[in-house]
């Protein structure tokens, strides 16, 4: 009877446990749908709609009879607040779930461009310090710290305009550290290649001595392939639910940030026709009667104080997008890398010592198994 009670209150416990794993799971779905979304919405409204008034004002003040569109806009908020209650609120949630929809479209996008992005931005890091390390090299002092800081900013300046890796020149040891780098940290040998799960993993867990793990890796270069995590995740998910929701976690974040990244891209497009608006209706704007298609640069210069707040709108929502994308891309690609490390790590943890099939092709965890790694022998 008390055997019967406690596996009774062990199921009880997996239950909640698994309910409030669920629950969280459904929060960081919705929230990371919902996130993006709002930061489109907001992001679009104050690229676009400052520019947008600003071409109606301009278009007005030409036309006889019309008015300014700031009277257009005060009559319409005007009529949304003598709505009633019930189609107001309606409203709010329409913008609320189109604001969700359309977050949730990014969110769902292949996180494949932003790892190759933040993979790049990595792979320039490292040729910049290899070129600062051959100039500076027996180099010290304040002198020498700030002529380092200088040829950084040079060198980043190319590295970014032109191919990264033909800065190295003939130089077969940088050339050597630099492939090093990229298989045994970041591992893929190039962008091209940065694929998740990444063909030079092996590489990355053998220079961190993960030996261990080794025998669940089952792609390689020629086979990568994101089937062989995903399918320890649905063995986790089977057999250890109450195991995975860091791993759930993980990837909520990582489409969090790849949903972000997206939208940050989205935004800077927006922003850009944004300034654009702004910029024509200040050339257009100056222009005397009579004078044809000539420019008074004298009027253009004192139009853009009266346009000030009209550019700095577009041009904010431009600053921000490309800060979120510069820090994205300096993150983004070892958390794609700690994703896969952290799905091995717990599912050599959880089915070391056992007859699951896992290990690749897929056959019970016997000698060809982990014992290949130093692990436990599977009981026969």
């Amino acid at each position: 009877m008390a055997t019967e009670d406690a596996r009774d209150d062990g199921s009880a416990t997996r239950w909640l446990g698994s309910g409030s794993s669920v629950l969280h799971e459904y929060l960081v779905d919705i929230l990371g749908g919902l996130v993006p979304g709002i930061l489109l919405t907001v992001g679009t409204a104050v690229s676009l709609v400052p520019p947008l008034l600003d071409v109606h004002r301009s278009l007005a003040s030409a036309l006889p009879g019309s008015t300014e569109p700031i009277v257009h806009v005060a009559g319409a908020l005007g009529r949304i607040g003598s709505w009633p209650s019930t189609p107001l609120f309606f409203a709010c949630v329409g913008v609320a779930l189109m604001t969700y929809v359309a977050g949730h479209i990014f969110y769902r996008r292949d996180p494949k461009l932003p790892d190759q992005a933040s993979f790049r931005l990595l792979e320039r890091q490292k040729i910049v310090e290899l070129l600062l390390r051959r100039r500076g090299a027996g180099r010290s002092g304040l002198l020498a710290r700030t002529s380092r800081a200088l040829r950084g900013s040079g060198y980043w300046l190319l590295v970014r305009l032109g191919e990264p890796r033909r800065l190295l020149g003939d130089a077969e040891g940088d050339h050597s550290a630099l492939s090093d780098y990229l298989t045994k940290d970041l591992g893929a040998p190039s962008a091209e290649r940065c694929e998740f799960p990444y063909p030079n993993f092996l590489d990355y867990l053998t220079k961190r001595g993960l030996d261990y793990l080794r025998p669940l890796v089952g792609w390689n270069q020629d086979t990568r392939s994101k089937l062989w995590v995903n399918i320890l995740k649905v063995r986790l998910m089977l057999h250890h639910p109450q195991k995975c929701r860091q791993i759930v976690r993980n990837e909520a974040h990582i489409r969090l940030a790849s949903g972000t990244w997206y939208v940050a891209g989205t935004l800077r497009r927006l922003a850009l026709l944004g300034l654009g608006l702004v910029v024509a209706v200040v050339l257009a704007s100056p222009r005397p009667v009579g004078s044809g298609w000539r420019i008074d640069w004298h009027l253009v210069a004192s139009t853009l104080g009266q346009h000030f707040w009209t550019l700095l709108a577009p041009l904010v929502v431009l600053v921000v997008a490309w800060y979120l994308r510069r820090k994205i891309d300096g993150f983004y690609h070892y958390q794609r890398m700690r994703e896969v490390d952290w799905v091995l790590e717990t599912a050599f943890s959880a089915f070391r010592g056992t007859r699951t099939p896992l290990s690749p092709p897929f056959d019970p965890l016997t000698e060809q198994g982990f014992d290949r790694g130093g692990g436990e022998r599977a009981p026969r």
